[in-house]
């Protein structure tokens, strides 16, 4: 679009994260250099990618934006990466804050979890307006075998899904309830390690987010609280008391509550470690999408909790090396289909799935429906 336009386009990359807008300026980053286009279109492309809600201006303690039809965004295209975590109410704002003239690119998977709060406008979009939907479909992120895993699990096709579970194929495996604990605490040896001999900030912060445990549930046995207490308690025994306002070297964070002040936004992850350049003191260091460190002191920290497991909900806009799905023991109304997809397709070489078949088999039986209105109005 760059080429094709008779001026330089002012161009928006978003996403509706924090970490979402990371990993989409990371991605722009590191195929920068090998666009096939001339130096002078790459020099109009941007290189930042920010969040929906910074993009329109958030206005503390109000749920209006500076951006609107009273006051449009300068962009001639706006980028909207992981589409289908914007909600209704945010992309009716979106929307309204276009300039006349302007583009819009909203880029995501239909399959995966819908926003949390109302509608599903990525995908309601697709279906009512199909001439103006392109499908890709060729992955960048995993290889063939996650990927016709997923395709099985987003078909509903539980004997191709459960076999391919069973196939005794390293990328993508079975694992058994009671080696939980101990495999999580096998993966988290070398975090753990890097943090006792003072490894470089970024070194252990890549060494974390390769591996990440993915549950159904918050609460529970399997749930992702009662996991990371777990995993904290073994991993960090010389450090005697846990809890939600307990800092200690290797204590990763995930936030909870947005802090536009600190530029800290739900689903951001830190990592608590000694600051050397300011007496030792404890900071909790944040990897920014530019690839610059920011570090807050933990008193200044908003909500968060530890993170050696999250929710499937909490790890959409992610990617692991690795990731480690845990379901429940019991069926509950959480699960689907597309929380199972949703988790599948953050992986990108190797997968494990601590669950029985019958909850496997439940998860893919449900299949979530939101009726919206918004599709038959396109149509």
């Amino acid at each position: 679009m760059q080429e094709l336009a008779d001026k330089p386009l002012l161009i928006a990359l978003s996403a509706p994260t924090g970490k979402a807008a990371m990993r989409l300026q990371e991605a722009v980053a590191q195929n920068l250099a090998v666009l096939n286009c001339p130096e002078r279109i790459k020099q109009h492309l941007p290189q930042t990618a920010i969040t929906l809600h910074r993009l329109l201006g958030a206005n503390p303690l109000s749920p209006t934006f500076k951006h609107s039809s009273a006051s449009p965004l300068v962009f001639d295209l706006i980028v909207v990466d992981e589409a289908s975590m914007v909600d209704l109410a945010l992309m009716s704002k979106l929307i309204d804050a276009l300039k006349p003239g302007a583009r819009l690119i909203l880029l995501g998977d239909k399959d995966q979890l819908s926003s949390v709060e109302s509608g599903a406008v990525l995908a309601d979009l697709i279906a009512g307006l199909p001439n103006n939907t392109v499908e890709l479909k060729l992955s960048y992120r995993f290889n063939d075998a996650i990927k016709q895993f997923a395709d099985a699990v987003n078909r509903q096709d539980h004997e191709t899904a459960w076999n391919i579970l069973n196939d005794k194929d390293e990328t993508i495996e079975l694992l058994e309830q009671n080696k939980l604990i101990s495999y999580i605490l096998k993966r988290r040896e070398e975090y753990a390690h890097m943090v006792k001999n003072k490894a470089d900030f970024t070194d252990i912060y890549r060494a974390f987010t390769q591996f990440q445990v993915l549950c159904s549930n918050r609460h529970g046995l399997n749930g992702a609280l009662a996991i990371s207490a777990r995993v904290e308690h073994e991993l960090f025994s010389d450090y005697r008391q846990f809890g939600a306002t307990y800092w200690y070297p290797g204590r990763p964070v995930i936030v909870t509550q947005n802090n536009p002040a600190l530029h800290l936004y739900n689903g951001d992850i830190g990592i608590c470690l000694p600051d050397f350049e300011c007496n030792a003191n404890l900071m909790v260091f944040f990897l920014r999408p530019d690839g610059t460190v920011k570090k807050h002191l933990p008193a200044r920290m908003p909500t968060c909790e530890s993170v050696f497991a999250m929710t499937i909900h909490k790890s959409q806009g992610s990617e692991f090396d690795e990731a480690l799905i845990v379901l429940p023991e019991t069926s509950n109304p959480v699960l689907s289909k597309e929380l199972l997809y949703t988790a599948i397709t953050r992986a990108k070489r190797h997968i494990k799935i601590a669950a029985v078949k019958p909850i496997f088999n439940v998860a893919l039986n449900s299949k979530l429906e939101r009726i919206t209105g918004l599709m038959k109005k396109l149509i």
